[in-house]
Parts: structure tokens; sequence; C-alpha cells
């Protein structure tokens, strides 16, 4: 996968987060992330805390994906 932009950013909109489906309010810190996937580009919002929960679960219960939604804000226990 080739990563077009991986850094943390100040919100200018609300967005979902990626992880736990939350709202971001704007003017949040946040991570965004930005990748090509088949034929769009990808954004992924992520709450700092869901990013370091995301870092925690172990690949393979990742491997397959995830749907936003699927674990609690800050959390690494699947909730799917």
């Amino acid at each position: 996968m080739t990563m077009l932009q991986d850094k943390m950013v100040t919100t200018r909109k609300v967005h979902p987060c990626v992880w736990c489906n939350e709202t971001i309010q704007s003017g949040a810190q946040v991570r965004h992330r930005a990748y090509p996937w088949e034929d769009y580009i990808v954004s992924e919002w992520w709450h700092p805390e869901c990013w370091g929960a995301m870092a925690q679960v172990p690949y393979d219960e990742l491997e397959e994906g995830f749907f936003p939604g699927d674990y609690a804000r800050g959390g690494t226990e699947y909730r799917g």
C-alpha cells in the first residue's frame, strides 16, 4: 500500500473515527491517513486513543480488516 498521507492534523470539519465510528469534532487533533485502494482514495480520521488502541490489537485480528464501530473508542476488545 502506498501511503499518501499519515500525520497528525487539526480537523476543519466533522468526521467519523474509522475505529470507533464516533464523531470527531472540527478543531480536534487527530491522525489522518490517505491511500489509494482499488480505484479510489481512502481517507481515514482517527481519535488519538483509537490509533493507540489499534496498535495494541494483534495483527492477525485486523488482517482481514474491520468496520467502523467494531471497537469502542480507545478500546481493543472486538464488539463487531
